[in-house]
């Protein structure tokens, strides 16, 4: 690659990064409602959750997930389990949920093979 376009790769990366930053520290607070756009971020490891091209192993309906750096396939939609819940709703403590990948538009995370965190 020449030199000017990793210039301006580096230069995109590091603008994508401080916008990133911006955004997360506008969401904090803010109560999570279904239909809504979002990322998971492993705090200790700076990672996100993003959702992999293969299948899972526990659920071949779902897809894979696995903490990277940050992509396209880290933002995810969390839709209710329950039709008694619908876009908008807020999310609340103990609501089972599912979550697709905005990327894929696939189903990452069912909730009926998940084991509760205690």
């Amino acid at each position: 690659m020449m030199p000017t376009k990793l210039l301006r790769l580096h230069s995109d990366k590091v603008k994508e990064e401080a916008t990133n930053t911006r955004e997360n520290l506008n969401m904090q607070g803010v109560t999570v409602q279904f239909g809504s756009q979002f990322q998971l971020h492993h705090v200790a490891s700076g990672r996100y959750l993003t959702s992999l091209s293969t299948r899972s192993t526990l659920n071949k309906a779902s897809y894979s997930v696995s903490l990277t750096e940050g992509e396209e396939g880290s933002w995810f939609r969390v839709v209710p389990s329950f039709k008694a819940q619908a876009a908008g709703d807020s999310v609340g403590y103990g609501d089972l949920v599912a979550m697709f990948s905005i990327k894929r538009e696939v189903l990452n995370v069912d909730p009926t093979h998940c084991k509760p965190h205690r």
